[in-house]
């Protein structure tokens, strides 16, 4: 998916369809600009070590991903604005479902705090990935 967010000490949250799924890790950039225009990052040799938890009943649409100081969603397609949109429903739904927060309120306040970052533009699909600041879950 090309996001920089999936970094060290970044959870995800996969979606997986079928029991006994394999894992595939694509490549590892030292780094990489919003959108990856040219069509590649700095790419690098890495040594990268996974946990795994199952979470039995949990529905997810698209990827999900938290870090020290975000909720992230990362979505996949074409044109840029299914993306972009996908992205936005997926994280106003975490919000709402895990957080309680109704999801109009929940569209405003990622109108006004969100950040959202575009992952590639180069792929048969992009990547869009909105972020909610953690600072304002509910205590």
């Amino acid at each position: 998916m090309d996001c920089v967010e999936t970094a060290a000490g970044t959870t995800m949250y996969l979606l997986v369809f079928v029991r006994g799924a394999n894992l595939f890790m694509g490549d590892v950039h030292a780094a990489q600009g919003d959108g990856e225009l040219c069509g590649g990052g700095l790419d690098i040799t890495a040594e990268v070590t996974l946990e795994f938890d199952r979470i039995p009943a949990k529905r997810i649409e698209w990827l999900r991903l938290k870090n020290e100081e975000y909720l992230m969603v990362a979505a996949r397609a074409r044109p840029l604005m299914d993306a972009f949109r996908l992205a936005q429903v997926e994280l106003i739904r975490w919000l709402e479902q895990d957080y309680g927060y109704d999801p109009l309120n929940a569209l405003h306040l990622i109108t006004q705090v969100g950040i959202t970052r575009v992952g590639n533009v180069v792929d048969p699909q992009f990547t869009v990935v909105p972020k909610f600041p953690k600072r304002y879950l509910p205590g």
